[in-house]
C-alpha cells in the first residue's frame, strides 16, 4: 500500500493561536497550491501546534484549552482536510467533559471529510505537562485501524514523551510504547511532538541564568528566518551520516541540518522494530514511524525539530561484514531507512511517498 506522508514542522509563537493558525495554512497553502505538490493522504502537526507549548501554569493555558475535539485546533484541521483531502493529525490542549474536567495533551484525527476519527490523549508526562495541570490518559497507548482509499491500516499514536521510559524512572529497556506498536500490529506510527534539542539552556544545570538568557538571544537570532524548507523529495546529495562519530552528537547549531543525536535516539526507542545482533525476533512486515517535531525557543527551552519518517524494514545482514552494522542502534543500522528529515531549526514540510510492503 502507497501512502504520501507530510509533516509540518512548525515555530508557533506561545499563547498567539490565530497568528499560528493562519501562518501554518499559508506554509500548506505555498507547498500544496502555488508550489503544486501532490496532495498527502495525511498530514502531522506537532504537539500543541497552534498554541504553543511551554505554559508556566495552568492559570496561563486555560484561555487556549479546547473543549474534546470542538475546539479551534480540530476547527482548523477540519478545514485543512476538506480542503487538501487529507487525513490531519494536530495536537492540542484539551479540557474534558468528565466532572470534574480534566486537561489533557491531545492528539485529534480529522478526515478528509472533516469527521473527527480519534482523539489520543498523551500517556507519559514531561514535567511541563505538569505545569499546566495535565492529567495522564487513563486508556494508554492506542492502535486503531484506520481506512485510507478502502484498505485498512493499523495505526498508533504517541506523543513526544511516550516515547520515552516512563517518568524517566522505568527501565530503559522497557521500550514501552514501541512495545506496544510491534505487540499491536502497527504499520503506521504518527508522534506529534515538542521535543527538545539537547542544546537548550533549559537543560544545562550548569548553566547561570545570564549564561541561558544569552545563549536564548543566539538561538532567537538564528532562528529568526523567514525561509520555509518545502522538502518533497530525496536529494541523491541529502546529508546523511556515513560514520559513527556522525551520529553521536550535536557539534554546533545548523537550523537548516537535521540533528542526528535526536534522531539516533528515535530510533533507539523503537529498539523492538529494529534487526539486531542481540535479538532473536525480525520484522515480517515494514513499518513507518512519523515524528513530528516542532522548532522555535519558548523562554530557555530551545526545541529539536528534525522532524523524521522512518521505515523500519525488518532486512537481515547478507554478509559477515555487514552484520557488524546490526549491531548498531541508530541510523547506520541497515534494518532502519531515514526516509526523510528536516532541520533543527527551520520551519518547513516533509512529504514523502511510503509503502506498506
Amino acid at each position: 500500500m502507497k501512502l504520501r506522508i507530510a509533516c509540518l514542522q512548525l515555530n508557533p509563537k506561545l499563547g498567539e493561536f490565530e497568528e499560528n493558525a493562519n501562518l501554518a495554512y499559508s506554509f500548506l497553502q505555498e507547498t500544496f497550491k502555488e508550489k503544486q505538490v501532490k496532495k498527502p493522504n495525511i498530514l502531522i502537526l506537532p504537539e500543541l501546534a497552534l498554541t504553543g507549548y511551554n505554559f508556566q501554569s495552568q492559570q496561563r493555558i486555560e484561555p487556549f484549552l479546547e473543549e474534546t475535539t470542538k475546539g479551534a485546533s480540530t476547527q482548523w484541521a477540519q478545514k485543512v482536510s476538506k480542503t487538501w483531502d487529507c487525513f490531519t493529525l494536530i495536537g492540542y490542549p484539551e479540557k474534558s467533559l468528565e466532572s470534574p474536567p480534566r486537561i489533557y495533551n491531545s492528539a485529534v484525527l480529522v478526515s478528509p471529510q472533516g469527521k473527527v476519527i480519534n482523539n489520543y490523549r498523551k500517556s507519559f508526562l514531561y514535567e511541563a505537562d505538569e505545569h499546566w495541570g495535565c492529567s495522564e490518559s487513563s486508556d494508554g497507548f492506542q492502535t486503531v485501524d484506520l481506512l485510507i482509499d478502502e484498505k485498512t491500516v493499523k495505526v498508533s499514536f504517541g506523543i513526544c514523551m511516550d516515547l520515552n521510559p516512563y517518568k524517566f524512572e522505568a527501565p530503559f529497556t522497557d521500550f514501552e510504547f514501541s512495545g506496544h506498536c510491534l505487540k499491536t500490529g502497527a504499520r503506521l506510527i504518527l508522534c506529534p511532538m515538542a521535543w527538545l534539542s539537547p542544546l537548550s539552556p533549559s537543560i544545562k544545570k550548569d548553566l547561570s541564568d545570564i549564561e541561558k538568557s544569552r545563549l536564548q538571544k543566539f538561538y532567537l537570532e538564528k532562528i529568526d528566518t523567514p525561509e520555509f524548507d518545502v522538502n518533497y523529495e530525496s536529494k541523491k546529495d541529502e546529508i546523511l551520516p556515513t560514520r559513527m562519530d556522525e551520529t553521536l552528537e550535536t557539534i554546533d547549531f545548523e537550523p537548516s541540518k537535521p540533528d542526528y543525536s535526536n534522531i539516533n535516539y528515535w530510533i533507539l526507542r523503537f529498539f523492538p522494530f529494529l534487526t539486531h545482533v542481540y535479538k532473536r525476533d525480525v520484522l515480517k512486515e515494514n513499518a513507518v514511524a512519523v515524528l513530528c517535531n516542532r522548532v522555535g525557543i519558548e523562554s530557555d527551552v530551545l526545541y529539536g525539530g528534525s522532524t523524521t519518517i522512518l521505515n523500519f524494514n525488518g532486512k537481515l545482514p547478507s554478509t559477515q561484514e555487514e552484520l557488524e552494522l546490526y549491531g548498531q542502534t541508530n541510523s547506520l543500522n541497515p534494518s532502519v531507512e531515514v526516509l526523510g528529515a528536516l532541520g533543527m531549526g527551520q520551519q518547513g514540510i516533509l512529504v514523502r511517498d511510503i509503502e506498506l510492503t
